[in-house]
C-alpha cells in the first residue's frame, strides 16, 4: 500500500507515499516513548490509528497500432488488428497483480463515432475492446475514404459499498436508491458503483482511417 512507509516528525506530522495505482486501508500503532528519567524506566504510551487510500478511477489506456486499412469493394467482413495494450488504468482496476485483494475488475469498452461516411458500410466499423480488432463490411459498389472517432472508456465499476458510503447505483442513474441492505465492505455488481464515487473515464480520442 506505500510506497514509502509512514512516520512521524517530532512535531507530529505523519508522512507517507502511497503506491500508485494502490488502494486500501492499513492499520498502524504508533508510540511515544519518554526515557528522561532513567530510574522510572521507560515510559510509553500507543495508540492505534487507521490509514485509508481511497481508489479513484484511471484513465484507460491503449496502443494505436494502425491509424489507416484498406479494404476491398464488395468484400466480406473485415477484421485489423488495430489497437493493443488495453488497460483499465491501473491495477486496483483490472486486478492484474497476482493475490491482490480490493480490485475491481472494469470493463472496457471502445466507442466508435463521427463516421465521416457511414454510406461505404453494410456493417459499420467497431472495435473489440479484448483483441484490438476493427471489425467492418463495406456496402454493396462503395467506394471511399471515412475517418472515424475512437474512444476507450471503462464502466467505473470499482468502488466498495462501504459504512460511510452505504448502497450501490448504476451509474446511468444516480437516484437509484440501490442496495443498501447488502453490508459494508460489498462489491458493487458490475454495472453499478457505489453512490458518491466517480463514474466511468475514458482514454483521450483517436481518429482511424478506412478506404475502400
Amino acid at each position: 500500500l506505500f510506497a514509502a512507509l509512514p512516520s512521524f516528525s517530532p512535531g507530529g506530522n505523519l508522512t507517507f507515499t502511497p503506491t500508485a495505482g494502490i488502494a486500501g486501508t492499513s492499520d498502524i500503532s504508533v508510540t511515544m516513548a519518554d526515557n528522561s528519567r532513567p530510574a522510572a524506566g521507560l515510559m510509553y504510551v500507543t495508540h492505534r490509528m487507521t490509514i485509508v487510500v481511497q481508489d479513484v478511477n484511471d484513465i484507460p489506456t491503449f496502443s494505436l497500432l494502425e491509424s489507416f486499412v484498406s479494404v476491398g469493394t464488395n468484400s466480406a467482413i473485415q477484421r485489423f488488428t488495430v489497437v493493443s495494450d488495453m488497460s483499465a488504468g491501473s491495477p486496483s482496476e483490472d486486478c492484474s497483480v497476482p493475490g491482490m485483494t480490493g480490485c475491481h475488475r472494469q470493463k472496457l469498452s471502445f466507442i466508435v463515432e463521427a463516421l465521416s461516411d457511414s454510406l461505404l458500410f453494410l456493417i459499420p466499423p467497431r472495435i473489440d475492446a479484448t483483441t484490438g480488432e476493427l471489425v467492418l463490411s463495406p456496402g454493396a459498389d462503395a467506394s471511399g475514404v471515412s475517418s472515424l472517432t475512437v474512444t476507450l472508456i471503462d464502466d467505473g465499476v470499482l468502488n466498495i459499498n462501504t459504512t460511510s458510503n452505504p448502497g450501490c447505483i448504476r451509474p446511468e442513474d444516480s437516484t437509484w436508491g440501490g442496495r443498501t441492505g447488502n453490508g459494508a465492505n460489498v462489491p458493487c455488481l458490475i454495472g453499478e458503483r457505489a453512490r458518491g464515487t466517480v463514474g466511468r473515464n475514458a482514454a483521450a480520442p483517436v481518429t482511424l482511417w478506412v478506404q475502400v
